[in-house]
């Protein structure tokens, strides 16, 4: 486990790790700010707040990674497919924003977790298609590794939704201030 984390560190540049992380705050506290105003209006104004979240959360998600992946620090020199990479980022606003901008809509707990669960599962898909881009890399991706990886994000957002009980302003910082991060 330490030699795995030991070469993680090693294969990513710090800066582009940092970019990333302070991305994935700041549109993590955004996406909390947006369904915050979202949850005081109702009819046409709460879905423009929803989507307006819901576009957040897929840039927030796709940024995170894509900037992640500028700091893979590889000995060869790559590149990145641009109609790969703009595939990668509509996947993330169709798999991740639409059903996460849908969870604000509906009421009943199990659509939420179903919703949130397909935004897991969207991140993952995201994730895959953001690697296709990669060019002049010849490492390949473990399916194994990428279904359970996709198992965890979509469990871990379904799990958002089980926090219900508690009111909004308890648990919306857990809801919507982490999972970008993903």
């Amino acid at each position: 486990m330490l030699l795995t984390f030991l070469q993680l560190i090693d294969a990513q540049s710090f800066g582009f790790v940092v970019a990333a992380a302070a991305i994935c705050t700041l549109s993590g506290w955004l996406v909390m700010h947006l369904a915050g105003r979202a949850r005081k209006c109702v009819g046409a104004a709460r879905l423009v707040w929803l989507a307006g979240a819901a576009l957040v959360a897929s840039a927030g998600v796709w940024t995170t990674h894509f900037i992640a992946m500028l700091g893979y620090r590889t000995d060869i020199a790559i590149g990145y497919d641009l109609s790969q990479t703009l595939i990668s980022f509509g996947a993330s606003v169709i798999a991740v924003g639409i059903p996460l901008g849908a969870a604000g809509v509906f009421r009943a707990l199990p659509v939420r977790v179903a919703l949130a669960g397909t935004a897991g599962l969207g991140i993952a898909i995201m994730h895959v298609a953001g690697m296709q881009a990669i060019e002049g890399c010849q490492q390949t991706q473990s399916l194994t590794a990428n279904i359970a990886a996709a198992a965890i994000g979509a469990v871990a957002l379904a799990a958002t939704q089980l926090v219900g009980g508690l009111p909004p302003e308890k648990w919306s910082s857990l809801r919507y201030g982490f999972w970008p991060c993903g």
